[in-house]
């Protein structure tokens, strides 16, 4: 699952994270669900439940999504043999785009502007007449995660058997969602308010029961969840002989649920008395994907406790995988900590995407990290997504040992969740609570709630320097925050 990402918000957003298909806005705002295979195909299957038959009725076909700088095209073909009903819906929505001064905001709204929708159920025609619809939605991008809320309204009128009667559908949403590398969720809640009302040349005495017999009024609520999922697993080799033991698997999956509450009428009978309530759900699951990390040579890792963060760091390619010695107990650099983390969370090539100006590759950001650096185009990458900003006196300190506390400010800042803390000043409940520099007292204490890091026998000890056996078990637990822990109140 991922998220729409348009070609001006590309120009915009140089540090937003990496989004690859249409996620947010990519199935429409009719509460259907998509199947997000990764294919080449531009129609995916479909699913919609519809309701204006006075019943729940579950369509499936496909469904085509243009998404360009200014407007977004739908195109439904969808049916249901057995209830002979089929749907033919064409839409195009304006798009319109507004960052915030610093960019690390936009505001997207949408409008409707072309519409057709035809609906033939069991002899009876539905043609939408009015569509009135707007949504606005904001994506708040910190630096390997975005989030974002939005809201939409619409109201549908239908046209029934011509001048029979008239259907009128509002819709009223909330979405909510994050997209990064490692995983995304999007959760829609829908409220739909359905009115009948025939004409008054129709005849309402209808002792069959059919659609359209009397007026009539009913309400839908429904939850969608779309959801991206990354795992890793790791498969021991079966030959004992072999040259390497096992590797580690990544695989990427969409799975996207639509679960509903109607309560309706019962067709023939006294609306106000006798009611057709109930539930129902549907869903989707793509067929994972597969990718394969590399092997590494480590000769000083084996039956290290780290031993299997490590192998994991280097499959991504992290961790240089021709070295040697990979040097587990040995304290890690501010260089080689950016280099992973660039390099682990696929924060890498995202300037490639941009009309912005470039910063990575431009000037210098720092006095001790010159064009010649082997690890320039990492540091400036993390400078200019603000996850490390330096030592100060406009020094980077490439290879000072990176203390405990300054890896909390890093991982804080990159993941937005500073705002977890409250106001300074106030105490953690570290025995060496004073220990802490005030500059990363709210990260100190972010980390620890999201259990990132956490401290020694009741101490956090921020002035004490990481190994690289512990660096890499950190940047598993981040990649495992951002691959579980997001996912959090989303599901449904």
């Amino acid at each position: 699952m991922k998220r729409v990402v348009s070609v001006a918000l590309a120009a915009i957003m140089l540090l937003s994270p990496i989004a690859s298909e249409a996620q947010r806005g990519g199935t429409g705002f009719e509460g259907g669900i998509r199947r997000n295979e990764r294919d080449s195909s531009k129609s995916k299957s479909y699913k919609e439940v519809i309701y204006i038959t006075g019943e729940p009725v579950e369509l499936a076909g496909t469904l085509e999504t243009k998404v360009a700088a200014k407007s977004i095209r739908y195109k439904y073909e969808l049916e249901n043999i057995e209830k002979g009903i089929t749907l033919s819906r064409n839409l195009t929505l304006a798009r319109e785009l507004s960052p915030s001064e610093d960019k690390t905001q936009v505001v997207e709204v949408n409008k409707i502007t072309k519409y057709k929708e035809e609906i033939e159920a069991d002899g009876d025609e539905y043609e939408l007449v009015e569509y009135q619809f707007h949504n606005s939605t904001v994506d708040d991008n910190q630096p390997m995660v975005t989030h974002y809320q939005g809201s939409w309204n619409g109201k549908k009128v239908y046209a029934v058997n011509e001048d029979e009667a008239e259907l009128t559908q509002t819709i009223t949403g909330n979405t909510f969602g994050f997209d990064q590398f490692w995983g995304a969720t999007e959760k829609q809640v829908l409220r739909y308010e359905l009115d009948y009302e025939p004409n008054e040349s129709t005849n309402t005495e209808d002792p069959e029961g059919e659609a359209g017999a009397g007026p009539w009024s009913g309400t839908v609520d429904t939850q969608v969840s779309i959801n991206k999922t990354v795992k890793d697993a790791y498969i021991p080799h079966t030959n004992t002989v072999s040259s390497f033991d096992g590797i580690y698997t990544l695989s990427e999956g969409d799975e996207t649920v639509m679960k509903y509450d109607y309560n309706l009428p019962i067709l023939g009978e006294n609306p106000n008395n006798y009611r057709n309530i109930g539930s129902g759900a549907t869903s989707y699951r793509t067929t994972p994907t597969q990718e394969q990390l590399y092997i590494p040579r480590y000769v000083d890792i084996k039956t290290h406790w780290g031993e299997m963060y490590i192998k994991k760091l280097a499959g991504l390619q992290a961790a240089s995988i021709q070295q040697k010695y990979f040097l587990p107990d040995k304290n890690i650099t501010r260089e080689e900590f950016a280099v992973w983390l660039v390099k682990s969370l696929r924060l890498e090539g995202m300037e490639k995407d941009s009309t912005r100006e470039q910063t990575a590759g431009g000037e210098p950001k720092f006095e001790d990290v010159s064009k010649r650096h082997p690890n320039y185009d990492y540091i400036q990458n993390v400078r200019d997504r603000k996850i490390m900003n330096g030592v100060g006196d406009n020094r980077f300190g490439p290879e000072e040992h990176l203390t405990r506390e300054e890896a909390a400010v890093i991982i804080a800042r990159a993941l937005g969740i500073e705002r977890l803390a409250p106001n300074l000043p106030f105490y953690t409940s570290y025995g060496d609570d004073k220990n802490i520099s005030i500059w990363a007292k709210k990260a100190v204490y972010s980390v620890n709630q999201v259990d990132i890091m956490s401290g020694y026998g009741g101490n956090f000890m921020p002035k004490g320097t990481l190994t690289r056996a512990e660096a890499a078990a950190l940047v598993e637990r981040i990649i495992d925050y951002m691959r579980v822990d997001l996912k959090g109140e989303y599901g449904i």
